[in-house]
């Protein structure tokens, strides 16, 4: 019997994760009045997780199998996974502040923070930080709710530098 390799698992692995994200970050609206897209630094940091994990499964076919450990920190980090993905897919219908300031403690708990006061902060300052380096910052809009598109005062024209 052969003995699975860790290294082409979970290369495997981190390759899909970076390929769903990537194809998942499509669905963040494309705001061209705002320079660049709100999709691009997904984008990016999906686009590298498929180039680590493509350089995983390549040391796994390459080299020795090495053993796979189900360490109890492990399911944190697959906990971690499937709130980018759930996160990912909530900036497009709730938007990017009520979804950050959701993601935000979630993570934390996942990794043992429970001090609620520590939590609320997250669930506060994530947003505002994001939001000030993002849009004040670098000048990348964040992306709206899809239930937000049709209120007037949003729309991109009506913006006060835009006029």
């Amino acid at each position: 019997m052969k003995r699975l390799n860790g290294d082409l698992l979970t290369g495997s692995t981190v390759l899909l994760f970076g390929a769903a994200a990537f194809g998942m970050s499509f669905t963040i609206g494309n705001v061209t009045w705002g320079g660049e897209s709100s999709r691009l630094f997904p984008m990016i940091v999906s686009f590298a997780l498929m180039c680590f994990g493509a350089r995983l499964v390549l040391t796994g076919v390459r080299g020795p199998a090495s053993p796979i450990e189900l360490s109890p920190e492990i399911w944190r980090v697959i906990g971690l996974a499937l709130l980018g993905i759930l996160y990912v897919a909530a900036i497009g219908r709730i938007g990017y502040i009520i979804s950050t300031g959701v993601a935000a403690p979630v993570a934390l708990w996942i990794f043992g923070v429970r001090s609620r006061v520590g939590l609320a902060v997250a669930a506060l300052l994530c947003p505002l930080i994001y939001h000030l380096v993002f849009f004040v910052a670098l000048n990348v809009y964040p992306p709206y709710a899809s239930w937000l598109t049709n209120v007037p005062w949003l729309d991109s024209q009506n913006l006060p530098w835009n006029s």
